[in-house]
């Protein structure tokens, strides 16, 4: 059940309206219920595997949780990492690994296709057993609420990665909402479809003219597309986002930020302090930190950033593409990291970060390597091979205004949504909020599209 679907917004109201009417006793357990329906109306066989996640990491909490014993205790959350992670790995790298062992052609597959958001459940549910493990929260020792912490459906498929001790509290008594955070959640939900429908969806189809046609493409098409799709994943994933958050304040829960106006940073360090906070907070402190961080020395903080990139670009995909993407951003934000700080900032430093980004995606949204390296060198103008297709054969010139105009207004709207004069006339007139509601509405009924076309990271 896609978030940007007409049977969404049928379910939604449908799950409020009956969780705020049952007795608080009952309310986890029906929406355990109702998210256990969401996922199952994707696949309904793969719920069988989160179950088996979720009964072996509520097992080993509480054995870490009684167990006094430093070494038993390490045991017991060795157990979860390679249950979690040997889950992940079978469904989703074991055909690649096989295949780079026994060559392309080999007819050793599994062929097992990837439960939605299987990675977001198996790095949700790790981080309980490792927290668990560090003492920063305190064992769950009830299986319905931890099944629920794993399950809870507004971010079950694609995050925002919660942690125990943000989420589990809230799952014991959840708030009924002030008359503040429903408007807060209807907000999100309709700032979620603008970026989603209007932006995202929009801007999809100059992306695929690029990246799902076997051509031969001039360096202005190449550049155009590349720029044009970190708008298009930047709607298309902040969207999904915006919209589990405003979902999940219906229900009285506080999902985390996940996106902090990354469009407008001026360093790619800076860029991934804002982009799928969530997941880079999660590398930070799993991966990152217990590898020494910047503890060690130049040297070492270099190749623990590089670990830790190349770790995150993997765990998008098996792929060289998702590996090559990681190290890329890995080396860029170490460099950036290393240069004195008054080099960045300002119009040249967001430029930067933008071309920076365009080059990374490349990598991201090619199918292989060699179609990423081949767009490469057509961006830069390095290939010897003949123009097949041209910036101006591609595109329309309606198509490029619409591009333009939808970039450039993504980007007005989050540098005003920063300014403090802006966020006291919001607060003040009731006028001034309803005429941009009413503007956003009318906008995403004369140009939005209304297709239900997947969200990028439920691949992930």
């Amino acid at each position: 059940m896609l978030f940007n679907s007409f049977g969404y917004l049928v379910y939604l109201p449908c799950v409020v309206a009956l969780f705020w009417l049952l007795p608080a006793a009952y309310r986890w357990w029906f929406l355990l219920f109702a998210s256990c329906g969401f996922y199952m109306a994707f696949v309904p066989i793969y719920i069988a595997v989160l179950a088996v996640i979720i009964g072996i990491d509520f097992y080993v909490g509480l054995k870490i949780d009684s167990c006094g014993e430093p070494r038993a205790r390490r045991r017991w959350l060795l157990v979860s990492i390679v249950a979690n992670l040997g889950i992940l790995f079978s469904f989703k790298y074991l055909d690649w690994f096989l295949s780079l062992i026994l060559g392309p052609h080999s007819d050793w597959r599994l062929g097992w296709m990837l439960p939605l958001g299987l990675s977001f459940h198996v790095f949700q549910s790790l981080a309980y057993t490792v927290d668990v493990y560090r003492r920063h929260t305190p064992v769950e020792k009830h299986l319905g609420r931890f099944a629920l912490y794993v399950l809870i459906f507004p971010q079950m498929v694609a995050g925002p990665i919660e942690r125990p001790q943000h989420l589990l509290p809230q799952l014991w008594r959840p708030s009924m909402p002030t008359p503040s955070a429903w408007r807060s959640g209807l907000r999100l939900i309709l700032l979620g479809y603008l970026k989603k429908s209007l932006l995202a969806d929009n801007l999809v189809i100059i992306v695929e003219r690029v990246f799902d046609q076997p051509a031969v493409f001039d360096s202005p098409s190449v550049i155009f597309a590349a720029v044009v799709f970190c708008f298009q994943i930047y709607g298309d994933f902040s969207g999904y986002t915006d919209i589990a958050r405003g979902s999940a304040l219906l229900l009285g829960i506080n999902l985390r930020l996940n996106f902090l106006r990354p469009q407008l940073a001026t360093s790619p360090h800076e860029f991934w302090r804002r982009w799928h906070v969530s997941l880079s907070t999660w590398f930070r402190d799993f991966v990152y930190l217990p590898l020494g961080g910047s503890r060690r020395g130049p040297l070492r903080t270099w190749l623990n950033t590089m670990i830790t990139f190349g770790l995150s670009g993997l765990w998008h995909g098996a792929n060289f593409t998702y590996l090559c993407w990681g190290l890329f951003h890995g080396m860029m934000v170490s460099l950036t990291k290393s240069l004195p700080s008054r080099l960045w900032g300002g119009v040249f430093g967001w430029l930067f970060t933008l071309a920076t980004m365009s080059v990374g995606f490349i990598f991201f949204r090619s199918h292989s390597l060699d179609q990423a390296l081949q767009l490469l060198k057509m961006a830069f103008g390095w290939s010897d091979e003949v123009v097949a297709v041209s910036f101006g054969q591609l595109f329309t010139a309606r198509e490029m205004r619409m591009a333009s105009w939808l970039i450039f207004g993504l980007l007005l709207a989050e540098w005003l949504s920063a300014r403090e004069w802006l966020q006291r006339i919001w607060l003040r007139s009731r006028a001034f909020r309803w005429l941009i509601y009413y503007a956003a509405i009318a906008l995403l009924g004369i140009a939005g599209r209304f297709e239900a076309r997947n969200f990028i990271y439920f691949q992930f």
